[in-house]
């Protein structure tokens, strides 16, 4: 009687022996439904966050304008510093300040003279400051214009030429006057300036005119004012303090 060869099970299939097997997984589709469902869905969060920040417009836009403002609790000081820049805002805060007896004396910058200043035409922004303190009742006594050669023609200048005036007079505590939204980028100036020295520095934020932390963007020139002091702080923070 014949025995029946045996029946061979199939084995492990090897690949490159297989014809069967191509070596890689074919690619998986996802379904027209489903790819069409992902992009609606990434749409309506898009249009949700714009129609969020749509609402809450008026909070973030004074959220954005407070970032740049920073104001300490004034104590007696060596003396006032005011930044140039601002000539109808900044001598009349530094001078409000003064007659509250806040510090002895005002400090001022001796600004960049333009052509028309230097041709006489124009008084110099130092000069505007130093007319505003005086008839804001403070003597010229009490007040030091701080010069570099050339003039000083920007917040960091302003704060190099108050660094060498503090570790020549060994001044411990300074008053800085500056407008609101400059308050932010003139303490990062003022504090590398006067690293090593001691000097407890405090910042005092003057309000502009003809619009505030929260309208700023309502008015031309509220916008831009605020834009571009975002730049320079940007454009200060990527340059190591060099603005």
């Amino acid at each position: 009687m014949r025995v029946p060869d045996p029946v061979k099970q199939p084995g492990p299939s090897v690949p490159g022996r297989d014809s069967s097997v191509t070596g890689s997984a074919a690619p998986v589709r996802v379904p027209r439904r489903r790819r069409a469902r992902r992009r609606w869905i990434a749409l309506g969060a898009t249009l949700a966050v714009c129609v969020l920040a749509w609402l809450l417009r008026a909070q973030l836009l004074e959220g954005a304008a407070r970032f740049l403002s920073v104001r300490d609790p004034l104590a007696r000081a060596d003396a006032i510093f005011v930044l140039g820049g601002d000539p109808d805002i900044r001598p009349y805060a530094a001078a409000a300040l003064y007659r509250r007896g806040l510090a002895p004396r005002v400090l001022v910058p001796g600004m960049e003279t333009g052509r028309l200043a230097g041709d006489g035409l124009i008084p110099t922004q130092t000069q505007l400051f130093l007319g505003v303190l005086r008839r804001e009742g403070v003597p010229d006594s009490a007040v030091q214009v701080l010069n570099m050669p050339g003039g000083t023609s920007s917040t960091t200048e302003d704060a190099r030429v108050l660094a060498g005036w503090a570790r020549r007079g060994g001044a411990r505590t300074i008053i800085a006057v500056t407008t609101t939204y400059h308050t932010r980028r003139t303490r990062l100036a003022l504090r590398r300036a006067l690293e090593g020295t001691g000097v407890r520095l405090m910042m005092y934020g003057a309000p502009t005119r003809g619009y505030d932390e929260s309208d700023w963007w309502r008015s031309e020139s509220g916008l831009t004012t605020y834009f571009n002091e975002y730049v320079k702080l940007l454009r200060y923070e990527l340059a190591g303090g060099a603005t």
